[in-house]
């Protein structure tokens, strides 16, 4: 996300302000970057899945897919309270059928990935006695959120351009 390259401890105020007030896109913003967050603010761990929560209910399609895929995967749950829940267990069926909503929502505006899931899950995955446990593995939902910025690695790069000016300059090719 470019926009993090901006993100000073003031915007991120503004953006949970804003994500706070039930804005889906900033409450994805929180989600994205939510290390970062934790810090300023001292949230509990916890809180992630609220803006997460937040985010796909507020519309935003990205979240709704991600939610989707955690709520599949059995690592959330919602709650008679309608709370998500860190869990490490198979899908429940209340589960299910909130992330086959979530995906029918995302598809319904067009979503391809969503629309992609809804097409190749078989019906049986969506009953909590016959699902398979969806796995996160190689989906963006099971790699740790980035923090860092893509200019935080800029010295590699210098690195290795010196590397190979050195190396041309001692073989002569300037």
């Amino acid at each position: 996300m470019p926009d993090r390259l901006k993100d000073t401890p003031q915007k991120r105020e503004a953006i949970l302000k804003a994500a706070n007030l039930l804005s889906g896109d900033m409450s994805w913003r929180v989600y994205q970057d939510f290390t970062a967050y934790q810090e300023q603010f001292a949230l509990d761990a916890r809180q992630r899945f609220r803006y997460l929560h937040r985010a796909a209910d507020g519309g935003n399609n990205d979240a709704r897919y991600e939610l989707a895929q955690q709520l599949r995967a059995g690592r959330v749950e919602l709650g008679e309270d309608s709370v998500l829940r860190p869990v490490d267990t198979a899908p429940i069926q209340a589960s299910l059928e909130y992330a086959r909503h979530l995906l029918e929502r995302a598809a319904g505006t067009g979503y391809r990935p969503a629309a992609k899931m809804l097409r190749d899950t078989p019906e049986r995955d969506w009953q909590a006695a016959t699902a398979r446990r969806f796995s996160l593995r190689g989906t963006a939902a099971a790699l740790p959120v980035k923090t860092g910025t893509w200019w935080e690695g800029w010295w590699k790069w210098m690195l290795a351009v010196a590397v190979l000016r050195l190396i041309a300059a001692l073989f002569g090719h300037h």
